[in-house]
């Protein structure tokens, strides 16, 4: 169990330390700590509206260290559960400090609905989820300036590892644009360990596609009745809304040749089978409603057609799906539960361009090779990370993570063997 424990806070390397504060020096960003007014070089330009540093990776580090204040009556209100409903619903002030940033204002939210539970449930009421809405973007890449972000507590994601890794590869395969970073989180002087400081989906979609016009999560509903997406963002509602219900419509009602042809119509079908490809892969527990369907629309697909981004990666390599009620049966499909899910299964069509799309992941893609080396580089990233807490807690948690990193290769590579041996076997007729 993670104890709340007084310690330094994540330390930066030297050579990384020392690019910070030339960055600092070269750009004169009012928000990182800066040198005396006389020798900032800002050549003229007014305190009102500085330049942008000349690079800017140094956010990007992994283990950065983020240090909040929060009014201390409000700190103790919010690990009280029955209180959490007020800090989900209006927005807060505090103080933040990213790395080599001077202290910055900026408002926040609690979010998070399971994982906040489960923070209850283990005596951990201090571990909450943040959205965080600073009052100017920062820089955390040359490409990439930030200004809300969520701060997730990776609470069933215990060894730090699991969601890095699936978003590794889910970049790769196109479904996952958001910039994501572990991070030594500290609040009121109190080292909470590491998080995941992750871009929101809708902010990560409009800043790398063009012609986005509709965002929508799917939402769970035991039901599964029709219209059960939630509205992330919309430039016409109307418009957004009738391509959706056709959508929805299309799958209950279609079949065969035609169903195909109009599903390839309204989204981006070798993706969302390219996603339940990796599901299946790594037997991802709860898929429902973690997905975000975006509708763009383009010369080709002028009303516009649904392109689809993954989420939340916490519940991965489970013996069974988080909502076994909702699961047919399928030895190639896991968490099979959407309506689109079962007419994929259930249409041969669909479900034999399922089994060629799943059996080229594994081949071409998702290789050992590839699986092995992505689960390296994450290795690499968290081993060495201070999160501020006792020497003797970062090594126990270390010990357990090389072994939990050892049993999830093991399996992986075991899924991705028994996955190609039932592609291998003749389809029913």
């Amino acid at each position: 169990m993670l104890e709340i424990s007084p310690g330094p806070t994540a330390r930066i390397r030297p050579s990384i330390r020392r690019a910070l504060l030339s960055a600092a020096l070269i750009g004169g960003l009012s928000c990182f700590e800066a040198p005396p007014p006389e020798s900032q070089g800002t050549a003229g330009r007014p305190p009102s509206s500085p330049a942008p540093p000349p690079f800017s990776e140094f956010l990007a580090t992994p283990g950065l260290p983020v240090e909040i204040t929060i009014a201390e009556d409000d700190w103790r209100a919010m690990r009280v559960r029955r209180n959490l409903a007020q800090f989900r619903e209006q927005q807060r002030e505090f103080t933040i400090r990213l790395g080599p940033t001077r202290v910055l204002p900026a408002s926040y939210r609690v979010r998070g609905a399971t994982s906040l539970k489960r923070a209850f449930q283990i005596g951990q009421s201090y571990r909450l989820n943040f959205t965080v809405d600073l009052h100017q973007r920062l820089p955390f890449r040359p490409d990439l300036a930030l200004r809300r972000f969520y701060l997730q507590n990776m609470i069933f994601d215990r060894d730090y590892y699991e969601m890095r890794f699936s978003y590794l590869l889910l970049a790769e395969l196109g479904l996952f644009p958001a910039h994501n970073q572990l991070v030594a989180l500290r609040i009121n002087e109190q080292p909470l360990g590491l998080y995941l400081l992750i871009e929101r989906p809708k902010d990560a979609i409009l800043r790398t596609q063009t012609g986005v016009s509709s965002v929508y999560r799917r939402s769970y509903t035991e039901a599964g009745r029709r219209g059960d997406h939630r509205v992330i963002y919309q430039q016409s509602p109307e418009a957004g809304r009738a391509r959706l219900e056709r959508l929805l419509g299309v799958v209950a009602q279609a079949k065969g040749d035609d169903l195909v042809e109009a599903l390839e119509s309204l989204m981006n079908l070798d993706l969302y089978l390219r996603w339940l490809s990796f599901n299946s892969l790594v037997r991802n527990g709860d898929s429902y409603d973690e997905v975000y369907f975006y509708l763009v629309r383009s010369q080709e697909f002028p009303e516009g057609r649904f392109e689809l981004m993954a989420w939340d990666y916490d519940d991965i390599m489970r013996p069974r799906p988080a909502h076994p009620r909702l699961a047919l049966e399928d030895p190639l499909l896991f968490a099979c539960e959407a309506r689109l899910d079962r007419r994929i299964q259930l249409e041969p069509l669909l479900y034999q361009r399922f089994r060629r799309t799943l059996r080229d992941l594994l081949t071409n893609r998702l290789t050992p090779q590839r699986l092995r080396m992505a689960l390296r580089e994450t290795r690499a990233e968290v081993e060495d990370l201070d999160t501020g807490q006792p020497a003797a807690d970062q090594q126990a948690m270390k010990t357990r993570r090389r072994e939990a990193m050892r049993q999830f290769e093991k399996s992986l590579l075991a899924r991705r063997r028994e996955l190609l041996d039932l592609l291998a076997q003749p389809t029913p007729d």
